[in-house]
């Protein structure tokens, strides 16, 4: 007599080790894993959602918000996948629908605190700062720890902050941004932010931008910075580490390695 496993206990075998993936945060294993399992069953909305929330783990924010507008479009009438969608619209800098999605999340669920934030960032930038602050505080009341008010940061603040931040540099780092321009914004141009592949997050603090027209691999001429996205932090230590990192990160592409 021949055994063989049933096909719904291969399932629940394949789903528990998909758990079991998850649970070690190996999220590149549980992706490969979810991809596989819904080749062979498109429609479990919980593997698929297992697996657009190991996408964004990932940082692999195009394809979770895809495996997202399949799950709303699965299910319109689940607020949390609205979330998701949101969420991952926003991150990929594509606001018209993050801020669609996060409207319908809220029509199912006025408690979701994250669609709040979502609203609320999106906000931001289009200067609608009543309907903004409103939103953010809303999700802050909602869920004070995950979704802290942003800081009022002075213009002696945003000043104070950006110098120590650059004092802090290595001196070839600290030589690598002196001669260019810089300008201090609250946000940065969707448009800059939706250039490259894949998008860069709205949350950035900084852009370095090469003039119009040059080669892909010219080198920045101008260093934006974005107080907006940096009163976020939940104080100035945490957004001076950000800065400092941030400038670290973009010089490190321009500048040589040190010698052996």
């Amino acid at each position: 007599m021949h055994w063989q496993i049933d096909d719904d206990t291969k399932k629940r075998l394949r789903r528990k080790r998909l758990h079991e993936s998850v649970l070690r945060r190996d999220f590149i294993s549980a992706i490969h894993d979810a991809e596989d399992y819904l080749d062979e069953h498109p429609d479990d909305r919980q593997v698929l959602h297992m697996l657009a929330s190991c996408l964004i783990e990932a940082r692999d924010l195009l394809t979770a918000r895809e495996a997202y507008r399949q799950l709303v479009e699965m299910e319109p009438k689940r607020a949390a996948y609205w979330v998701g969608f949101a969420h991952t619209c926003f991150e990929c800098a594509d606001l018209d629908n993050a801020l669609m999605g996060a409207e319908q999340a809220l029509t199912l669920d006025r408690d979701a605190a994250e669609a709040h934030y979502v609203r609320g960032l999106i906000l931001e930038r289009t200067e609608e700062v009543d309907a903004a602050q409103s939103s953010l505080l809303q999700a802050h009341t909602l869920n004070p720890m995950g979704y802290p008010l942003p800081m009022h940061l002075s213009h002696d603040d945003i000043q104070l902050l950006v110098a120590d931040a650059f004092s802090s540099l290595a001196p070839d780092v600290q030589a690598f941004w002196q001669p260019k321009k810089m300008e201090l914004r609250p946000f940065p141009d969707v448009g800059d932010l939706q250039g490259p592949m894949p998008p860069l997050s709205p949350r950035v603090p900084l852009l370095a931008l090469a003039p119009e027209d040059s080669p892909l691999d010219a080198p920045p001429s101008r260093l934006q910075i974005f107080h907006g996205n940096l009163s976020h932090h939940p104080d100035l230590d945490a957004a001076r580490t950000a800065l400092i990192q941030a400038l670290q990160h973009e010089a490190s592409h321009w500048l040589a390695p040190p010698e052996a």
